[in-house]
């Protein structure tokens, strides 16, 4: 039985062969992550951490043309820009929550497999990173290059360029995405079909 939390930006399913599987579904903002996106997957993460019946956890975005095509271009840049203005405290909670978030993924008890395709930048690093199996395409590899660039020309405070510089250390070290194209986690991990 497959059972499913559904949002408009984030879709959150466990597949009948125990495999909690999460799609970023803002394709029109390169599935940039807000607090609510944020908190969605730090609840999911936690209900299945103590799940005997989920044996993974699968990460994918959606680009315009369905799934895969984007994985996340990070924070939504809109809302930080509106929240300093505003001096909203929003901003401050994002950044503490996405890091608590980042630190669940690096301790998360069960295989947490992201696959990185397109853009995958900032807190898509994070969500990503963390992980024991990333799986990254050719066109997310090529994001390095951009990558490069931002650092060099960036007026962004030190901890934006933190994320860059992994970045460009991480994506070309990440599994190839070639032979696990569209039809969704078809691999298989200890026996069971992902």
């Amino acid at each position: 039985m497959m059972t499913a939390a559904c949002s408009d930006v984030v879709q959150i399913e466990r597949t009948p062969n125990g495999v909690g599987r999460i799609t970023l579904n803002r394709p029109q903002a390169l599935n940039a992550l807000d607090l609510g996106m944020i908190r969605a997957l730090t609840a999911a993460l936690l209900v299945w951490r103590d799940d005997p019946a989920v044996v993974a956890v699968a990460i994918r975005g959606t680009g315009r043309d369905g799934p895969f095509g984007t994985f996340c271009a990070g924070g939504d840049i809109r809302f930080f820009h509106q929240a300093a203005l505003a001096g909203d405290p929003r901003l401050e909670d994002f950044f503490t929550e996405e890091y608590a978030l980042n630190h669940l993924i690096f301790t998360y008890p069960k295989p947490y497999i992201a696959f990185m395709d397109g853009v995958v930048m900032g807190g898509g690093m994070g969500i990503s990173q963390g992980g024991r199996c990333r799986v990254c395409a050719a066109a997310a590899r090529r994001q390095r290059r951009r990558c490069f660039m931002a650092r060099s020309t960036s007026r962004l405070p030190s901890r934006s360029l933190m994320v860059s510089r992994l970045s460009c250390w991480a994506l070309p070290r990440a599994s190839a995405m070639s032979h696990f194209t569209r039809p969704f986690f078809q691999c298989r991990f200890s026996g069971t079909s992902v």
